[in-house]
């Protein structure tokens, strides 16, 4: 039996959104000329969160039987990567943000190298497009 708010099926639970937007939310908000001790560690726990709910998402549509893994996780993957190249877009000066989502695309792609060869090679390809636009945001002239 599953603990209570748990759902039995294989995937379980929900994707949770509840600390990913909070956390963008917050590193909109932190202050500009506090870097290392604000915007640093805030933009790496987001874009953390930010590949991490999306993969949860992702399991759960496949666990919940709405879409195959694959399709699921290659559907998953386009919308982490359209998020994260937005934040990192409009967050100049910040590519820790960027770093972080990197990080766990390069994840995703090791975990999926055994099998899903598709999902491995778009994970790297969206840790590409996320990496470049980070090295952008670090090359961004500072006021």
């Amino acid at each position: 039996m599953a603990a209570r708010g748990q759902d039995e099926r294989p995937g379980g639970g929900r994707p949770d959104l509840g600390l990913l937007i909070p956390a963008l939310l917050a590193l909109f908000r932190a202050p500009l000329l506090d870097r290392w001790w604000g915007r640093a560690p805030i933009g790496l726990y987001a874009g953390w969160l930010s590949a991490a709910s999306f993969v949860a998402l992702g399991l759960c549509l496949a666990g919940w039987g709405l879409m195959q893994d694959v399709p699921a996780a290659i559907l998953c993957l386009l919308l982490a990567v359209a998020l994260a190249s937005a934040v990192q877009v409009a967050l100049e000066g910040v590519p820790e943000y960027g770093l972080a989502v990197v990080w766990a695309l390069v994840g995703v792609a090791v975990n999926n190298l055994g099998g899903a060869l598709l999902v491995s090679i778009l994970a790297l390809a969206g840790a590409g497009i996320v990496g470049l636009l980070a090295v952008r945001a670090m090359t961004i002239p500072r006021a």
